[in-house]
């Protein structure tokens, strides 16, 4: 039997949030704070419209010149998508002592490195859907705050959305795939590119959402010479890249896409309409029944739909988790609850679950409100 040294430490960190926050700060310094300072130099910049730092981001990365990875799961967890940062907007606490945090809307029937490799006292994660889960693997509480994009701040000034929006006129955007290496057009890219075509003549403008790694992608130059506009929400761990996006969609009247994701969600939240249509980019690349059989769900509600309507909200409802949205003073207390926990139970995570259960049976050490949010946080 072959040990597996990796496996052993990454169990062994696990025990112990201190212990995982320790380790993971003081391993490879160096290359974490050079990430840090390009993420800082990165969110100086509107990519919404200008895409310049992006595509040299990318370039050097190609060419093994610019590391962008980092081995640090704490603060990946906290960067990533801006969310962290869109929920707690004041962070006087190191970050082990706030939850961890799922990165969007994730249909794998298991947890991810999110919530596994942070050893923290709770998480956070969008709807009953993903609590139901994760309850598998935890049986920590588990916070359901709905969509994140909701407590992300509006990008601009209200003067400058307002003066972008009328630039822009009656607005399609488009959330393509992914990017493809070939420089020549596919059959599916075909059917992206006709689909697009299709609506030009109803819309002022086409906005392109373009995801950061896929900004050097050659479909992205035929789509300009189509008339359309590229726009990003930036780098992954941008802390702005949510402000970014929900900029993005508020600009539009109408988005479109060929993949089911976190995105669309967030495009109802937010009240603009999402079109599904089959470009076949995904056909049999899913192979795995669980996520299929719940993508093809959001698929058949969404396939040519240019409005919102009562099954849409239901659905969004239950993957995204409209109805769990949180107030300010709830987000405080989910903070102020995990924070308890860590530290009463002295960082040990074997003793996070029994230590919460038992916050229910003392309900005066904790306020009206977090009792509530702890109880269904550990249904």
């Amino acid at each position: 039997m072959i040990f597996n040294y990796h496996f052993f430490i990454k169990n062994f960190l696990k025990k112990n949030t201190y212990l995982t926050h320790f380790l993971y700060k003081n391993y490879n310094k160096k290359i974490e704070f050079q990430i840090q300072e390009m993420i800082n130099e990165l969110s100086l910049h509107d990519t919404i419209f200008d895409q310049t730092t992006l595509i040299t981001l990318k370039r050097e990365i190609d060419t093994n010149s610019k590391s962008f990875y980092s081995s640090n799961i704490n603060n990946t967890n906290a960067r990533l998508y801006g969310i962290f940062n869109s929920l707690f907007k004041i962070q006087n606490d190191p970050l082990y002592l706030y939850p961890s945090v799922e990165h969007g809307l994730i249909f794998r029937n298991t947890n991810w490195t999110d919530t596994a490799d942070t050893a923290r006292a709770s998480c956070i994660t969008l709807s009953d859907f993903r609590q139901q889960i994760l309850r598998n693997y935890y049986n920590t509480p588990i916070f359901c705050v709905g969509p994140y994009i909701h407590y992300a701040d509006q990008y601009y000034t209200k003067e400058n959305f307002t003066k972008i929006k009328k630039n822009l006129g009656k607005t399609l955007l488009v959330f393509p795939t992914h990017g493809t290496d070939d420089f020549h057009v596919t059959y599916e890219q075909q059917i992206f590119l006709d689909m697009i075509k299709n609506f030009k003549n109803e819309f002022d403008s086409i906005l392109i959402c373009a995801f950061w790694w896929n900004i050097n992608d050659p479909l992205l130059n035929i789509l300009k010479k189509m008339g359309c506009q590229i726009v990003s929400a930036g780098f992954r761990e941008d802390p702005l890249f949510l402000s970014r996006l929900k900029t993005i969609i508020e600009l539009s009247d109408l988005a479109i896409g060929d993949s089911i994701g976190t995105h669309i969600g967030y495009c109802i939240h937010l009240n603009t309409p999402f079109f599904y249509f089959d470009s076949k980019s995904l056909k049999n690349h899913i192979k795995d029944d669980f996520i299929s059989y719940h993508m093809n769900i959001l698929k058949k509600a969404f396939l040519n739909s240019t409005t919102i309507n009562k099954d849409h909200l239901d659905l969004i409802d239950y993957y995204w988790g409209i109805n769990h949205i949180k107030s300010k003073k709830d987000l405080e207390d989910i903070q102020i609850l995990n924070k308890i926990i860590t530290r009463n139970c002295y960082g040990r995570t074997s003793l996070y679950s029994k230590y919460s259960q038992s916050l229910l049976k003392k309900p005066k050490t904790i306020s009206e409100n977090q009792f509530k949010l702890l109880y269904n946080s550990l249904k």
